[in-house]
Formats: structure tokens, C-alpha cells, sequence
């Protein structure tokens, strides 16, 4: 019944005259939460990635997620000098990087580590590229038997490897001021040097609502060429961040004997000036002075908005700061 149904069943039988009876099937229903015994290993982690899609994402956003980070990642390790016969080899790592469960987005870890075994120098660096990159999951076991299986003349492959990437990453960090300025440039034009103002982006919204499917098609497959498909500043100027992540770990480790591994943590928490913690950093500042109000929860819950502000003259700041959360918060986006 299960391969005729397509799945486990719970079913009822009887017996009669010396003769089988299948008198009901129905799926077994409990069997969503136990993982297949059979299937392939994946872990799933949503640390950082939550940050960018937060709540319930529908499976329209994840497809284009989904995209974004195959095509991004793909582009990083051509600039990382990645063989293009091994990166066509991995085509289905790179589609499958991320997944959507239950309404939320998770990274697929192992085929994150199997695009960092790609990059050049993994199989004689892998505990530093594993540091910088932030991974502690045990590696899968198809990277793991292709790094037993790696001769010395591949080790000296990928060193030489590693060497030419090192001369290119030597050229990109001097130029990376100039990518950044041309990538700055290339997001204006792709985007019409949008004002920063709320009026200009209702207009953009307005705009696009009138267009046809089609001409949404078209507008988006124009803004991917522009931008998606010449993503190199931000991956160089990430990956240098994660490099230098990983060297400050080395060193505080060693020269602080820093036992926990925290301590890199510690020395770059109090920076500040973090542009995705400003929209919480402004709701904490105005809801300060929220205390203070005699039923302000209350009336704000069941008085229409012009009473509400003409009956609390202060909540006309409370508007000016939330618009200037939502004009940050679209120009950024």
C-alpha cells in the first residue's frame, strides 16, 4: 500500500473465510516530524540570515532569495580563482544554498562547506577558511573523502592556486575603494538616483503598480543585469571583513590566550554604527518618552488617528520619527 499510495499508511484489515480485506488507508500523518531514515543528511541554520528575512517569507521571496545567492556565490568564487569546470560541477550546491521550512529561511550549511572546499587553499588552510568563515559543523562526507583522498601534487595544485588568488586579493584590496565607487554608481543609475524622500519612493511604488506583467518582467530582468550579475565590491569587501575576522581570532587566541574564543567578539562588539541596528536603536528612543503619556496605549488602540494626534500634540513626533525610519529603510532597501 505504501507503494501504491505513494507514502506510509495506517490501514485496517480483516480477515474472512480465509480471504484479506483492506477495509481503510489513510497516511500516516505523524510521520512529518521523523526524519527519513533513508534520506540525506541537512542541516539547516538561520543565525544570520534571519536578520535579513525576519518572520514568515512566502515562497515568491524565497525563489528570488533563492537566485540572489546562487548567482552571488557563483560570481564569488570566480573571483576567488575557483576553476569554472568546478563550479559547473557543483551546480546543484550552489541552487540548494538556501531553503525555506515551514514559512522561514535557513541556510543549507553542509553545501555552504562544500563551496568553501572549493576555494583555493582549503586543503592546506582548512581550520583557518573554517574560523573566517564562521562553521563549526563537522564537514560532509563527500568533502571529508575527497580530503583524504588528496595526494601531495594536489596539495601543490591548490597552493599554487592559493598563491594566485593571494596576488589577486593584494589587487582588489588597493582597488577596492574605486569597485566601491563604481558599484555606488551603478546602484544609482539602476535605481534612478532616487531622492531621499518619501514622496519620490511612494511615486516609484505608484509607477510600478501601473505596469503591465510583462513590463515587470522586463524592469526586474533590467535591474538584474545591472546590479546582480556585477555584485564584485560588496563579496570583496565581505570577504576581506571575514579574513580579518579570522586573523583577529588567530591572534587573540594566541597572543591572549583566549581559551573561550570570544574575544574577538568583545573587541569589535562596542563599534557601533551598525546601519541595520538603527531602526531598533530609534523605536527603543521613542518609545522613552511612551511612559509618560497618560493612556497613551490605550486611546492609540482605539482612537482614530487625526483625534489621536490632535488629543496628543507630542505624537506629531512620533510620526516625523517614523517616517524617517521608513524613508531610511526604503532608500536601503
Amino acid at each position: 500500500m505504501e507503494y501504491h499510495l505513494g507514502r506510509p499508511q495506517d490501514i485496517e484489515w480483516a480477515i474472512a473465510e480465509g480471504k484479506l480485506y483492506l477495509l481503510q488507508a489513510r497516511p500516516i500523518t505523524t510521520l512529518v516530524s521523523v526524519a527519513d531514515p533513508d534520506g540525506g543528511l541537512n542541516v539547516w541554520d538561520n543565525s544570520n540570515i534571519a536578520e535579513s528575512y525576519g518572520g514568515i517569507t512566502t515562497p515568491l521571496t524565497f525563489s528570488f532569495a533563492r537566485r540572489v545567492y546562487e548567482q552571488v556565490y557563483r560570481q564569488f568564487c570566480q573571483i576567488m580563482g575557483v576553476p569554472k569546470v568546478a563550479i559547473a560541477r557543483h551546480d546543484l550546491t550552489f541552487r540548494c544554498m538556501l531553503g525555506l521550512i515551514q514559512g522561514r529561511i535557513y541556510y543549507n550549511l553542509l553545501n555552504w562547506y562544500r563551496v568553501l572546499a572549493l576555494l583555493p587553499g582549503f586543503t592546506v588552510n582548512r581550520r583557518f577558511m573554517e574560523q573566517m568563515m564562521g562553521v563549526q559543523e563537522e564537514l560532509p562526507a563527500d568533502v571529508l573523502a575527497e580530503l583524504a583522498q588528496a595526494s601531495l601534487s594536489d596539495k601543490l595544485q591548490d597552493a599554487i592556486r592559493l598563491g594566485r588568488t593571494a596576488i589577486g586579493l593584494v589587487q582588489n584590496y588597493l582597488t577596492l575603494p574605486q569597485q566601491i565607487q563604481r558599484f555606488d554608481q551603478r546602484l544609482d543609475q539602476a535605481l534612478g538616483q532616487v531622492p531621499v524622500k518619501l514622496d519620490a519612493q511612494l511615486a516609484i511604488e505608484e509607477r510600478l503598480a501601473g505596469m503591465r506583467a510583462d513590463e515587470l518582467v522586463s524592469y526586474y530582468h533590467q535591474l538584474e543585469q545591472q546590479l546582480l550579475n556585477r555584485w564584485d565590491a560588496p563579496l570583496v569587501n565581505d570577504f576581506f571583513a571575514m579574513i580579518f575576522y579570522g586573523v583577529l581570532r588567530k591572534l587573540t587566541a594566541a597572543w591572549c590566550n583566549d581559551q573561550d574564543g570570544t574575544l574577538q567578539n568583545d573587541l569589535i562588539s562596542g563599534e557601533g554604527g551598525m546601519i541595520s541596528a538603527e531602526p531598533a536603536d530609534r523605536v527603543k528612543d521613542m518609545a522613552k518618552p511612551c511612559p509618560r503619556i497618560p493612556n497613551l496605549c490605550n486611546n492609540s488602540a482605539r482612537t482614530p488617528c487625526p483625534q489621536f494626534c490632535k488629543a496628543y500634540p507630542a505624537f506629531q513626533r512620533f510620526k516625523r520619527s517614523i517616517k524617517t525610519i521608513w524613508q531610511n529603510l526604503a532608500i536601503a532597501a
